[in-house]
């Protein structure tokens, strides 16, 4: 064998390899957009130290699955759901009713459709306090072919989500602190006038701190609690400020119209004493006018002969 026809060889030995490759990645992909809908919250949780998308005990969690036809051909989805790392229910793990093995949805080559996993939250006996992770899985089968050639595409939460979206399973009293807690850090501290305002405002701050404390304790039954003091107390240093706020501008109100009266009182003044001044002058003319006709009358008389 020549040396060209060996490399021939095994160029061709690669080629093949590359497409058996390809081939054995292709199928129903789960994309990126998978998102979860419908939580109590999602973010950064103190208690777990961790980022995470949380659901409220017996409610109803939505998961968003985005599927794309990779397969190269038309293919038969008839399973779409999700599967957690707690005792698997009675009934089986959660899946789409938009598909079956008996009604599949028909993907054509590279299209995507949605798929909504619907499910109740268990309790906290069923899912404890800890983060969990979870799979998402897709069966399919190829729609021109045998109906028993079933294949499995699925992928976990760090595949989709890399260190984000662990799941949670949220008490009443977790809920109600969680709400508060982010009702507090939205609220702004104003330049406080009062001191009792100010005052307030500071043991709100003081009981939210010990919110949180219980609250990275797990203790949410005590956190609820404080959270709510915290929030009355806010309430009172705003009422005790909104009280200040009346007291000075009614105060700045009153300055005002004693300043006003003390200027018209001066321009009275003024006035009067203008007027006084006038009828002063008029009395000194007339005064000057007697004085006058009294000098002229003396001269008069002194001028008669004897």
């Amino acid at each position: 064998m020549s040396k060209i026809e060996a490399a021939f060889i095994s160029l061709l030995l690669i080629a093949l390899t590359s497409s058996i490759i390809t081939v054995s990645v292709q199928g129903a992909s789960i994309e990126a957009m998978t998102n979860w809908t419908n939580y109590t919250s999602m973010g950064y949780d103190s208690f777990y130290d961790k980022d995470v998308v949380a659901y409220e005990v017996e409610s109803t969690a939505i998961l968003a699955v985005n599927v794309k036809n990779d397969f190269g051909s038309r293919i038969n989805v008839s399973i779409v759901g999700i599967r957690f790392d707690w005792s698997k229910p009675e009934d089986g793990w959660y899946n789409s009713t938009q598909t079956s093995k008996e009604n599949p949805v028909t993907l054509e080559d590279d299209e995507t459709v949605y798929f909504t996993v619907n499910f109740t939250i268990p309790s906290i006996d069923v899912a404890l306090t800890v983060p969990h992770d979870y799979t998402i899985y897709v069966e399919f089968v190829n729609a021109t072919g045998s109906s028993a050639d079933v294949k499995r595409w699925q992928t976990s939460r760090t595949d989709l989500y890399g260190n984000k979206n662990y799941f949670v399973v949220y008490s009443v009293d977790q809920v109600k602190s969680r709400q508060m807690d982010q009702i507090i850090a939205g609220i702004q501290a104003p330049t406080w006038n009062s001191t009792s305002g100010k005052l307030l405002w500071q043991k709100a701050m003081n009981e939210s701190n010990t919110a949180d404390y219980y609250y990275a304790l797990g203790d949410f039954i005590q956190a609820h609690v404080h959270y709510g003091k915290a929030l009355s107390l806010i309430d009172e240093a705003f009422t005790h400020e909104e009280t200040k706020g009346e007291a000075l501008e009614e105060a700045q109100t009153n300055a005002l119209e004693a300043q006003v009266k003390v200027a018209e009182a001066w321009a009275n003044f003024a006035n009067g004493l203008s007027n006084m001044w006038t009828l002063i002058g008029v009395a000194l003319v007339i005064f000057a006018l007697g004085y006058i006709i009294r000098g002229l009358a003396v001269l008069r008389r002194t001028q008669v002969p004897p």
